[in-house]
């Protein structure tokens, strides 16, 4: 609310700031994921597409309404696709999940499934085998992994302004907080690409996690379309067959991160951030991160270039 904006903006109370900045970081992680990567720069050509189509009232544009409802179905995924099965952890208080991958089908605009829009779910179960919630891998969560990643990294700035024997205490409880958030089964989209490339590369660390989980959200929300084709297949999926396929023709950002997780190395102790991204690219067969930089920005180009010959 105000007051606590203005405590945070214009007092040096950091337990003020703690309160209100790493949430405003995690909502500005999200416009600039909107407005600066390949995927958001084409959203928002879709969007306004779809807007002036209305606005124009032509007739002969309205499909650009459709193709933007279904490009923000693809990205989020209907409500129903995620579900809520049991909210309960064990007796014994251990919060810690089973994961496995599964995938499925959406639907087609009759309702009828649909073998050409593949959809990936996570399932998560408590330790004693009953299933916690069902959720879908989508570009929303990817979204979200950047989002917390922005939100942690705030804490972490700010902790060390606090007296020691506050420190201390407030940066265990929220680290203990970010964990129980993990394997809350109503926050599942926030985490699910965090779980994957925990249990991909054994992390316990949940900064640790959340930084690598942003590093490869943030080279797939930018993977250029060529770049899909190359990238190397684990064995892991072979046996979803032509689905693996369909998810590679429809340039799904979803997919392409569970890609680069599951090729992903471990991380060398103390190395650079940027080195381990580009190892993670080079393991899924692509080239580096500044060259996905450059392509990036030249497919944004060629987007710029077309949509201004048809507003022409």
């Amino acid at each position: 609310d105000e007051a606590a904006m203005e405590a945070a903006t214009e007092t040096e109370d950091v337990m003020a700031r703690l309160r209100v900045w790493p949430t405003m970081l995690h909502e500005v992680r999200h416009w600039l994921d909107h407005v600066s990567t390949l995927w958001g720069q084409r959203n928002l050509v879709t969007a306004y597409n779809a807007m002036h189509s209305r606005l124009s009232d032509d007739e002969t544009q309205f499909w650009r309404i459709v193709q933007y409802r279904r490009a923000t179905q693809r990205d989020r995924f209907e409500p129903y696709f995620t579900t809520i099965n049991d909210r309960t952890p064990p007796s014994d208080g251990d919060r810690r999940w089973k994961w496995e991958l599964s995938c499925g089908f959406g639907f087609d605009e009759h309702g009828k499934p649909n073998e050409g829009r593949p959809i990936v779910f996570t399932r998560f179960r408590w330790k004693d085998g009953r299933l916690a919630c069902r959720v879908p891998f989508s570009v929303a969560s990817l979204l979200e992994s950047n989002a917390m990643n922005f939100d942690i990294r705030m804490e972490l700035s700010l902790l060390p302004g606090l007296p020691n024997g506050v420190r201390d205490v407030e940066t265990q409880e929220r680290i203990r907080a970010h964990l129980r958030r993990l394997y809350d089964p109503d926050l599942a989209v926030y985490s699910v690409a965090a779980h994957m490339v925990a249990n991909r590369l054994d992390l316990a660390d949940v900064i640790e996690t959340y930084e690598l989980s942003s590093c490869l959200a943030s080279l797939s929300l930018n993977l250029p379309d060529a770049w899909f084709q190359k990238m190397k297949i684990p064995d892991s999926f072979a046996g979803w067959g032509s689905r693996t396929d369909a998810l590679m023709t429809a340039r799904d950002r979803g997919f392409a991160y569970m890609v680069l997780a599951s090729n992903a190395p471990g991380r060398i102790e103390a190395q650079p951030l940027s080195e381990w991204c580009d190892a993670a690219l080079a393991a899924s067969n692509l080239p580096s991160a500044a060259e996905l930089r450059v392509d990036a920005l030249g497919e944004m180009r060629s987007d710029e270039r077309r949509v201004g010959k048809e507003c022409r």
